[in-house]
């Protein structure tokens, strides 16, 4: 009698576990039809998900700049010393956008100088640094460059800049100026606490205005001649 209850029991177990087994079969089935049938409606919800949620983010920080310089050269920039450039910045800049403040992003990109023998280390080493400046130049916010010389170099052969002549007044412009741009140490603004971290051998200059036959990604007209305003300054200011 006891046997028979003993074998009793063993069959519900497998009978059980055989039950497991089929419903993780089934599962597993459906999800694989599924995917099968609904891959692509699926990625595509998932990604639609994905940029609300971002969208929504971006609303709720929608602090614009007024103005936006990028750097790109081997100086490193302390947090004290983008703080400081940016409250010393707001004594020359306008509040474009009307929202009660002067904000001034700053993007620095640090980047490996080297020649000779160690061009090509340099290269290498640049290589993500590359892909920053030229997403920033093709959509970013930045449109006032303090760059090293082979970066600037390159938006002068892509005819991105503006020519100095076309911006400033001509009493403005350091004597022995490049025609899209003038060295930090030309510049008597630089020597301000705060923008006295870019190093002497950079490049200032400034993105041609938008044009309205080419994508602008969102920089209009108006954002540009705020950031003329400041680029102006910087080279209208004299020490005192």
């Amino acid at each position: 009698m006891k046997e028979d209850n003993n074998r009793e029991q063993e069959l519900r177990e497998e009978n059980n576990e055989l039950d497991v087994e089929e419903m993780k079969s089934s599962l597993g089935s459906k999800m694989s039809n599924f995917w099968y049938f609904y891959k692509w409606q699926t990625i595509v919800g998932v990604i639609l998900v994905i940029g609300i949620i971002v969208s929504l983010l971006q609303l709720a920080d929608n602090t614009r700049p007024d103005a936006a310089i990028m750097y790109v050269g081997p100086s490193y920039l302390t947090v004290t010393d983008k703080k400081t450039i940016g409250e010393s910045a707001q004594t020359y800049m306008i509040d474009y956008n009307d929202d009660g403040e002067k904000v001034l992003t700053l993007l620095d990109i640090n980047v490996v100088t080297a020649s000779g023998e160690l061009a090509a280390y340099a290269y290498q080493m640049n290589a993500e640094a590359q892909k920053r400046f030229t997403t920033e130049v093709v959509a970013g916010d930045s449109l006032i460059y303090i760059l090293e010389k082979s970066f600037y170099d390159i938006l002068v052969e892509q005819n991105c800049l503006a020519k100095l002549s076309d911006v400033l007044d001509a009493d403005m412009i350091p004597e022995g100026s490049d025609e899209y741009g003038a060295q930090v140490k030309d510049l008597p603004f630089f020597t301000q606490e705060g923008f006295s971290s870019f190093p002497d051998d950079a490049y200032v200059c400034i993105r041609s205005a938008p044009d309205d036959s080419k994508p602008n990604y969102g920089r209009t007209l108006e954002y540009w001649n705020s950031n003329r305003v400041l680029f102006r300054s910087v080279f209208a200011y004299r020490s005192k």
